[in-house]
């Protein structure tokens, strides 16, 4: 309680049979040793990410990476503007040596964190990329 961990709380929390990119009200009720109880609601907002290319294109590439990464612009030479132009810059199969996936994730050694200038995508959004590479980089 006040913002303390909780010993003997279970974590991770694992919530089932949550639905796609919806807000859920989760209320933590605590007791500690003196049988003082707290609750306190909060929100919880759950969103997933398919890892195909149609979803990354759409909710990524799109929004994130083509507004310097486009044919008129060509920051460092780079179009991702279609899935060919995409998939010119990725090993499929493999993430960990994908042009796309090393520069998002910061795990380019000496090569700045893409998105340059703006917030680094979400773990979800560098998860559902190296799924999509991993799984073949398919056109879906």
């Amino acid at each position: 309680m006040n913002d303390q961990p909780l010993p003997n709380c279970q974590s991770p929390l694992i919530l089932e049979n949550l639905t796609n990119i919806t807000a859920y009200e989760v209320k933590v009720t605590a007791t500690d040793v003196a049988g003082n109880t707290q609750s306190q609601s909060v929100q919880l907002f759950v969103s997933f990410m398919e890892p195909t290319y149609r979803s990354l294109n759409a909710r990524v590439f799109s929004r994130r990476c083509a507004g310097c990464h486009n044919s008129v612009t060509l920051s460092g030479g780079l179009d991702l503007t279609t899935y060919t132009k995409v998939v010119s810059v990725i090993t499929p199969n493999d993430a960990a040596t994908s042009k796309i996936y090393m520069r998002v994730s910061g795990s380019s050694p000496g090569a700045n964190r893409m998105p340059l200038g703006g917030a680094p995508l979400s773990d979800l959004e560098i998860g559902a990329i190296a799924a999509w590479i991993n799984a073949g980089a398919l056109n879906n």
